[in-house]
């Protein structure tokens, strides 16, 4: 009662604020692994050649004589859509070697490269896609003893797409530098294609048994580890499966972030506990075309 008018209590902001999502940056370039050490792991679970001299292997009535860097190249890039060839190139270590292991898988038809452009910005850059040959051969000489059931993938994406389905190599080498540096190590690579399929024949299932729309997509949710907002299921770009030192096994959710991306976006996906990273430019990386002549000459390399 002593107080002046002037010097009311304060109000208390009570209003909930949604944090700012955290986004980290991607790194430029593929952090490479090192062979060796990938060489002695051989977690890949294939009956395919290992060693560094060429092999036979037979497969649909074709013969091919990879060797096992090549196979090693060939399984990296068939876990993802489409992949900057530049990205494999800094994940193998050795430049030299992934060129000639390179113009090998092309010559044995068992991988593609294209030359695409985001005319935008700018932005051209090379990019690799596996064959549906490369794409069976992998498929037919899983070892069943140790496979990890990997789904391998072939076959080039809608042109719009390319640059954001070419990402994840350098996503997914961020961050299991980190969980190797934690004594983890990555199991098994999926990506949002493999979750939306197995998410939606469940949803399916649950609902031709009666089950009510809310219901059934929580029950999906909560089955596959999924976050629903707003009445829908979000799916991450690319989840790891991983194994700790222990032997606990989890899953750590990515997502590329883009400058398309609007606050709801963003609020879903931190809501559902996605690690997220942007690479600033859309997704894009690549060199700077040096002239108008060479983006007109590659623009029609761009569709599938």
């Amino acid at each position: 009662g002593d107080r002046s008018a002037s010097n009311t209590t304060e109000r208390i902001d009570t209003t909930q604020r949604t944090p700012e999502p955290s986004v980290t940056r991607l790194h430029d370039r593929v952090v490479p692994r090192l062979r060796p050490e990938i060489d002695s792991e051989r977690g890949r679970g294939l009956t395919l050649p290992e060693g560094p001299n060429r092999e036979e292997v037979r497969d649909q009535g074709r013969t091919y004589h990879p060797r096992g860097s090549e196979v090693d190249l060939l399984e990296r890039a068939a876990q993802y859509r489409v992949t900057f060839t530049d990205d494999l190139k800094q994940d193998a270590g050795d430049s030299s070697r992934f060129k000639d292991d390179l113009r090998s898988l092309k010559e044995q038809g068992l991988i593609e490269e294209r030359t695409v452009t985001r005319l935008r910005e700018r932005r051209v850059a090379d990019v690799v896609s596996v064959t549906r040959d490369g794409k069976a051969l992998l498929d037919h000489h899983r070892d069943p003893e140790r496979s990890s059931e990997q789904v391998y993938y072939s076959g080039w994406v809608k042109p719009g797409e390319v640059w954001h389905d070419a990402s994840p190599l350098r996503m997914v080498r961020q961050v299991e530098t980190e969980l190797e540096q934690q004594g983890s190590r990555v199991e098994r690579v999926v990506l949002d294609d493999e979750l939306k399929g197995v998410a939606y024949r469940a949803f399916q299932e649950a609902r031709s048994n009666g089950e009510p729309d809310r219901y059934a997509r929580l029950a999906v949710a909560e089955a596959q580890g999924l976050h629903v907002h707003r009445d829908h299921l979000v799916f991450p770009d690319v989840r790891l499966e991983v194994q700790d030192r222990d032997g606990t096994e989890r899953t750590v959710d990515l997502e590329l972030v883009t400058k398309d991306y609007h606050r709801g976006h963003l609020s879903g996906k931190a809501g559902a506990g996605f690690r997220m990273f942007s690479s600033g430019s859309g997704g894009s990386r690549g060199r700077t075309p040096k002239d108008q002549q060479h983006v007109e000459r590659v623009l029609p390399c761009s569709a599938p």
